[in-house]
């Protein structure tokens, strides 16, 4: 945020700015919590302009907001003596209700949970359920005396969304199933049982619902935050401001 700072030469300027650098380290004493953010004015201007925001960038609004937040609760119960900062405090806009949505369907990990709708919730416990029934006639056949002898190894991988067992390539015909992929040497084949065909598709077939859910809902989410796309790069603003002069008044203090 440092970038940002300009060059100031009237005395009038330089006056406000001792002022404020006055005032902020009286507010050191008490700790106020400014935390490093990410540049939020490309992410809000790419929400603004109808962009779909990935997970990892809603969560990043979120931190900002909360961060934002602590720092207008702070400026409300600090007893620093304040003429300016607090204004700047005060010019700061709370935005608790997006917040909890957002962190309702985005973890600060940038993962999408179950809880951001009833239907992602529900398709992922059927692929969870599908899984498992996948796995189980999967290990049935890896673990059989009569198939085991025809497997290069005795595991479950995957191949191209597939689940798949590894078979050596002279016991192709001995397991019957849908080669996916073979191995460098060409001494193993990776096959999908004909067992599991039907199951596999039924998973990705969820799976590709669980995607479109998703994007739903991340659609949904960078609306919101455009709507407030004003007011959030304002508090940005005003953020990367009051940041700069706490930043002012710490080496203020070290230069003591």
């Amino acid at each position: 945020m440092a970038e940002n700072l300009t060059v100031h030469y009237s005395r009038e300027e330089i006056l406000v700015l001792q002022q404020e650098t006055t005032e902020a380290r009286n507010f050191l004493k008490e700790n106020p919590p400014i935390f490093p953010i990410d540049d939020m004015a490309a992410t809000i201007g790419y929400a603004e302009k109808g962009g779909s925001l990935s997970p990892l960038q809603l969560a990043s609004i979120a931190y900002f907001i909360n961060s934002v937040e602590e720092l207008i609760l702070f400026f409300r119960k600090s007893e620093a003596k304040s003429l300016i900062l607090k204004q700047k405090g005060e010019n700061l806009h709370s935005f608790q209700p997006l917040y909890h949505v957002i962190t309702r369907c985005i973890d600060e990990n940038g993962e999408v949970l179950d809880t951001a709708s009833e239907k992602l919730a529900s398709l992922r416990r059927k692929i969870a359920v599908l899984q498992l029934r996948i796995h189980d006639a999967l290990e049935k056949i890896i673990h059989s005396p009569q198939t085991r002898k025809y497997l290069q190894d005795p595991i479950i991988t995957t191949r191209s969304d597939r689940y798949v067992v590894p078979v050596k390539s002279e016991y192709k015909s001995f397991l019957k199933g849908i080669v996916h992929d073979r191995s460098a040497s060409g001494a193993t084949l990776f096959i999908e049982p004909l067992k599991v065909v039907e199951l596999n598709n039924e998973l990705n077939g969820l799976k590709k619902e669980e995607e479109i859910e998703i994007e739903r809902i991340l659609a949904d989410l960078s609306a919101r935050v455009s709507k407030s796309a004003s007011a959030l790069r304002g508090n940005y603003a005003n953020y990367c401001y009051i940041d700069a002069v706490f930043s002012r008044a710490r080496l203020s203090a070290d230069m003591d």
